[in-house]
């Protein structure tokens, strides 16, 4: 870097002057301080604590996903989704402290046997997005209960003649 800055400013004929090697100097600076910040600002939209609740159980049982939404522009969300078990569920909001504090986001679903690593998605309308892995759930089959044995019926004694 300092090499490029010492070349730009190198007594040639084109840079002759103090003031245009001093300005071209200042305009490689700025552009070399804006740049990084310029790439920084692209992390505008973040999803934390993912979570899965609870993370097992049968296909009848009902699996709430919760996400914290996050933007730090305080631009609220084009949409927050959930991928899981090859759906994509809509999640919405529940609770929350403003986009820029964040925003937790909720869905409930039943899933089908299988182990389930559920990916929450993010974005907001000007494009920026995020995307967050949870923890993954395991649905299993719920074993088939043991039949209730009918019981014996008792025998009814068979009547007897009576002497007439």
């Amino acid at each position: 870097m300092a090499q490029l800055v010492r070349h730009l400013i190198a007594p040639t004929r084109v840079f002759a002057r103090p003031a245009v090697r001093a300005s071209l100097a200042a305009l490689v600076l700025l552009v070399m301080t804006v740049l990084p910040a310029a790439a920084a600002a692209t992390g505008v939209v973040a999803l934390a604590s993912g979570s899965a609740s609870p993370t097992s159980g049968t296909p009848s049982t009902v699996i709430t996903f919760s996400v914290v939404y996050t933007n730090t522009d305080s631009k609220a969300p084009a949409y927050v989704r959930l991928h899981v078990a090859g759906k994509t569920l809509a999640m919405f909001p529940a609770s929350g402290d403003g986009w820029k504090r964040g925003v937790k986001f909720t869905v409930s679903t039943r899933l089908e046997a299988g182990a389930w690593p559920p990916v929450f998605e993010a974005a907001d309308r000007s494009g920026n997005s995020a995307t967050l892995d949870g923890p993954t759930v395991t649905i299993e089959v719920a074993p088939t209960p043991t039949p209730t044995p009918k019981p014996t019926p008792t025998p009814t004694p068979k009547p007897t003649a009576t002497p007439t």
